[in-house]
């Protein structure tokens, strides 16, 4: 069997275990306050159209007024350094954070001109003890079109 079609095949098997390790870090963060609704929930990555190797769940919420974001990234700083989190600047804007602990991310993204924020939870790819076996990083390339990208944590 080809060194592409195994790593696939081991990739599609993976997806409920990193959707699982998703769900559990999901279970551990704190409620949203009163005024936050969950807008929309999903996942992307493996089997996603695009070049993504790993597994990001991504939960959108909207923001009533009388709330202020600051808030809400004050509430996630707080729950998650309590519990063993450490943060560190996004790359998206001064109002994002990335916090990772062990092997796992949790990104807040913050978007005050429409008063929502998104939170996105990934595992690194290359980490877990299920993650399939890489082909030669030269052909995982040319299948990606040289666009390969793995969630790692923290991001690399």
């Amino acid at each position: 069997m080809h060194p592409l079609d195994v790593f696939r095949t081991q990739e599609v098997n993976s997806i409920q275990q990193f959707d699982d390790l998703n769900d559990a870090v999901l279970s551990e963060l704190p409620e949203p306050p009163d005024g936050v609704e969950l807008i929309s929930s999903g996942t992307g990555g493996i089997l996603s159209p695009t070049n993504v190797h790993g597994r990001r769940l991504r939960l959108e919420y909207s923001v009533n007024v009388n709330i202020t974001l600051d808030n809400i990234l004050t509430l996630y700083e707080i729950d998650l350094e309590q519990n063993g989190w450490h943060g560190l600047p996004s790359y998206r804007s001064e109002r994002s954070v990335i916090y990772y602990r062990d092997s796992s991310c949790v990104e807040i993204i913050m978007i005050s001109l429409v008063r929502k924020y998104y939170v996105e939870i990934w595992h690194d790819f290359l980490s877990q003890r299920f993650s399939p076996t890489l082909p030669p990083s030269w052909l995982l390339n040319m299948h990606d079109y040289g666009e390969t990208d793995m969630l790692t944590c923290p991001p690399k």
